[in-house]
Parts: C-alpha cells; structure tokens; sequence
C-alpha cells in the first residue's frame, strides 16, 4: 500500500508542476488517477490537498467517509493519521534536545519507568531512526485492555530483541510508543499535550489532536479495512492504543 500511495503522489506532484494544459485540465487528470486508484485498491474514501507555488490547486474528498450513512468525504474530513503522527513525536523529541532537555544519543535506560526489563546500550536515536532492534508490539498484546505506561514499557521491554542497536533498519511501533513514554518523563506532560502546545498550536493546527472515542466531530471519519476480499469496519481497541506515540492522531 504505501508504495502504490507513493507512486499516486509522484504523479499528482507532476500533473502540478507540468507547464502544459489548464487548471481544470489538471484537476480533472487528478480526478482520474484518484478514482482509478480508489477503485483498484478499494479505498472506500479519502481526501487530498495539492499545492503549486503556494498556492492550492484542488482540495478536495473523494468517496465517503461513512458508508453506511453514505457520508460524503470532503475537504473538511478528519482522517486518523496513522504512522504520520510518528513525525510529531519525533519533532517533539528534537524540540527538547533543542531546550537541553535531553540528548538524542542518551540510552533510553535514563528516562524510562524502572520494570524488569533491561535496555542496554538502545539511545533515542535508535529509536528514532527504527534500529533499535526492539520488535513490534502490535498483535502480540491484547489491544483491547488498558495498560499504564508503565505496564506498556515492560511488556515491550520484554520482547526478544530482533537485532542488536544500530545493527539494522527494522520498522518498530513499539520504538515511538517509547519515544512517548520519554516524553512524559522529561516533560511531565501526556506526550499528545506537549505536542499539541509546541507544534499544534504554534502552528494553528487547530483541528489536530489526539484520537479519543469521546470526540463527536461531524466531521470526523470513519476506518475501514479489507478483509476477506471486502472492506469492513476496524475493530475497536482500548483508549490505551489510542493514545500511544506510534501514531494516533486525527487531523483534516
């Protein structure tokens, strides 16, 4: 999926910058490529923004944002962000090496809750930059209880390591669910808190947040799997894996 996602992007990008053809020339052969797309990987909807010197060449949604109410996707949807909130957290991290709060090649051992696990020589480098050989913690833990941070930190401290740090790029959400763990202690704040006030707000990001069952936004849309040859709805999982660092905020 994401190098399909890419590829779309790659084209999108160059129908903008394209010296030939009209604005409407453009934005139909996006319509194009974006249905084309929808359909052959069965996208139930989405909605995408693209900018040329500055300035917005279409926004627009595409498909629906509920299907069973046959809600329309539009400019105005709020998507759950998925992995994209990875670089949120790691931002944050960088700000308070910034602040001389930390150091991105301290261990992790200096700002982690005290469990029987032992982190050895892992830095925050490691894992921000996914070889800190720490495996996933997605489907070997039941997501639909609800843990403590701390509880969370020694289930992944735990896990058979994969590799040694540093030895090897290998793609870990249990990596950024850490990295927030971290956050906490420096900072004393839920890391979707401290985001939100240094990036967010700064940024007048006014309608990203954290993910929340409570958040009753109209505009906010609902997620969808294939499963079986079908699109069906995500399963549901505890307010714990809705708040982790790995990923969890929504955003138009």
């Amino acid at each position: 999926m994401p190098k399909t996602i890419y590829v779309g992007l790659f084209f999108i990008t160059a129908l903008c910058t394209g010296a030939s053809g009209t604005a409407s020339d453009t934005i139909a052969k996006i319509d194009q490529l974006v249905s084309s797309e929808m359909a052959r990987q069965g996208i139930p909807g989405m909605a995408l923004a693209a900018v040329k010197n500055g300035e917005i060449v279409v926004a627009k949604g595409y498909g629906f944002a509920n299907l069973n109410a046959r809600v329309p996707a539009t400019r105005q949807s709020i998507f759950q962000a998925g992995s994209i909130g990875k670089q949120f957290t790691a931002a944050a991290i960088l700000l308070l090496e910034e602040h001389g709060k930390l150091r991105v090649d301290d261990r992790i051992a200096r700002y982690l809750p005290l469990t029987r696990a032992s982190w050895g020589s892992i830095t925050l480098r490691h894992l921000l930059t996914h070889t800190s050989g720490v495996p996933e913690y997605e489907g070997k833990i039941d997501d639909q209880r609800d843990y403590s941070e701390r509880q969370l930190t020694e289930f992944v401290g735990l896990l058979s390591r994969r590799s040694a740090p540093g030895e090897k790029f290998e793609y870990s959400n249990s990596g950024y669910l850490l990295l927030g763990v971290i956050i906490r202690t420096v900072t004393g704040k839920f890391h979707a808190d401290y985001i939100r006030e240094h990036i967010f707000e700064p940024l007048g990001m006014n309608t990203a947040r954290i993910l929340t069952d409570a958040d009753t936004d109209p505009n906010r849309v609902t997620g969808y799997r294939v499963g079986n040859g079908r699109i069906v709805q995500q399963e549901w999982v505890s307010a714990t894996f809705n708040q982790t660092a790995d990923g969890v905020f929504i955003c138009p």
